[in-house]
């Protein structure tokens, strides 16, 4: 069944965690399998169904108290300005208060490719934050049922992933968990909720049970909107350059494939040439064989005649030889 993650008893103070990520990829269902209860509206939607910073309230099955803020799509530059997404940055973090955030848990979806945009994303929590930010951060996977009997340390180490995506995982000590948001079988819902209280109790310890409480890197809602600016910039440059790499590629394979095209027509109309250059000589071949034939039957008939002409007079002078006698 796999393994089973068993955590302490917990401590009576609150933990507070903030989920962030790509619009769609499963926040609100994962912090719902979190809490163990629908406390965040959650539904399958293109264009998001968090509109703003929440926070909720639960215990875990240890009794730990938890606190969790849901975000909307934080980072996606397509959904809103960034003058919107620095507000709710602020807002999540006056939602945190003095407690200070335990953990910031980035998730991601197995469903989909991680994206230019979730790159910049974790670039940029690290210049609003700060680089420490990082020892704070929890890397959850949902959409864990699309990964059935391959394992995910498997998964992950395919050739195909991308490498600023291992690099994220790398930065973060491997500190990731599997969720399953679909899933009816409480052990499996239990087990991947308690893999997460384990992974927050390490980056509890890791930061000697202190919150991440100071002021971000940014300073102000003007500040954090022109880092924001500036991260989208470099998107979207980054996204040109892409385009025009694509874009270039494609016109090379086009320019092969014409070329390709080419020397196939060139060969093809070479062998229809030889083809019927030989069709040609084996035409003529065959009919000087049947004229030389021809040819050669009727001198054969010629020859035939004259000898029998020739036995003929030799008769005839025969038979007058006898009629003298």
């Amino acid at each position: 069944m796999g393994e089973i993650y068993v955590c302490g008893d917990g401590v009576s103070k609150v933990r507070t965690i903030v989920l962030v990520g790509k619009t769609g990829n499963g926040k609100s269902a994962t912090a719902n399998s979190i809490l163990g209860r629908k406390v965040f509206e959650s539904r399958l939607s293109s264009s998001g169904v968090t509109a703003t910073s929440q926070m909720r309230s639960g215990l875990s099955k240890s009794g730990q108290h938890i606190n969790i803020i849901d975000t909307p799509g934080l980072f996606d530059f397509t959904e809103g300005g960034t003058k919107v997404i620095a507000e709710e940055i602020a807002k999540c973090v006056d939602l945190a208060g003095f407690g200070g955030i335990d953990a910031i848990v980035f998730v991601l979806s197995l469903r989909s490719r991680f994206s230019q945009e979730e790159e910049a994303a974790f670039r940029s929590l690290k210049a609003l934050f700060g680089p420490r930010i990082i020892d704070y951060m929890i890397i959850v996977f949902t959409g864990g049922d699309d990964l059935e009997d391959i394992d995910f340390d498997e998964y992950i180490g395919q050739p195909d992933i991308p490498q600023p995506l291992k690099e994220i995982i790398r930065l973060c000590e491997n500190r990731t968990v599997v969720f399953n948001n679909k899933t009816k079988d409480q052990w499996e819902r239990l087990n991947q909720s308690d893999k997460l209280w384990c992974i927050l109790d390490e980056v509890v310890a890791r930061n000697g049970g202190e919150p991440y409480r100071e002021k971000m890197a940014a300073g102000s809602l003007v500040a954090v909107e022109a880092k924001l600016n500036q991260t989208k910039a470099e998107m979207e440059k980054k996204l040109v350059e892409k385009q025009l790499a694509r874009s270039e590629a494609e016109r090379q394979a086009a320019e092969s494939r014409r070329m390709a095209e080419d020397e196939t027509r060139r060969l093809k109309e070479a062998l229809e040439t030889a083809q019927t250059e030989e069709r040609l000589w084996l035409e003529n071949l065959i009919q000087k064989e049947r004229d030389e034939r021809f040819l050669a039957d009727a001198q054969a008939r010629e020859a035939t005649l004259k000898t029998e002409a020739a036995i003929a007079e030799l008769h005839s002078k025969i038979d007058q030889k006898c009629t003298i006698l």
